[in-house]
């Protein structure tokens, strides 16, 4: 099995594979219940059933969601982290990759950690997030927009000048 911490904005190709460094450790910045996300992404050679336990989260609210299902598109296959994870053993088929996707929220500024540990035929690796809450809290609504995410190729198709 390896596993690996990247970022949640991250789109996981599931039949890609694992990137050389695999991360045990992150770091995220969020403001005054604002949210933040990382993901814990597992890949086994075969069939495997894997469980993640959130070992500590004090402070924070974490929830945790995976993929029930991948999807076939331009010819490589996806996940989409959308299912709360209850915790049950989850099978990662052989040759993909799956997410579970981690959301925080805190409420309080300071410094937070977070613990997980992955579990695959009684092998276990242990993650960790270190969270940093920042004093201060951003409005609710929007004041302007964005488009975080968007590539040249897609700025080019809205160009119409």
């Amino acid at each position: 099995m390896k596993a690996w911490m990247t970022y949640g904005f991250d789109k996981i190709v599931a039949d890609m594979p694992a990137p050389s460094v695999l991360k045990k450790e992150f770091v995220l910045c969020l403001t005054k219940g604002g949210n933040g996300s990382c993901q814990i992404v597992v890949n086994s050679d075969t069939d495997a059933a894997v469980t993640l336990k959130t070992v500590s989260c004090d402070g924070l609210k974490c929830e945790i969601f995976t993929a029930d299902h991948v999807l076939t598109i331009n010819e490589h296959q996806h996940t989409d982290p959308l299912v709360p994870y209850c915790g049950d053993a989850i099978t990662v088929k052989g040759g993909l990759s799956l997410p579970f996707f981690l959301d925080f929220k805190a409420e309080e500024a300071g410094d937070y950690t977070a613990t997980f540990e992955l579990t695959e035929n009684g092998n276990t690796e242990t993650f960790t997030v270190s969270v940093h809450v920042w004093n201060f809290a951003l409005p609710e609504n929007k004041t302007f927009a964005t488009a975080c995410g968007i590539g040249a190729g897609d700025i080019a198709r809205y160009d119409q000048s």
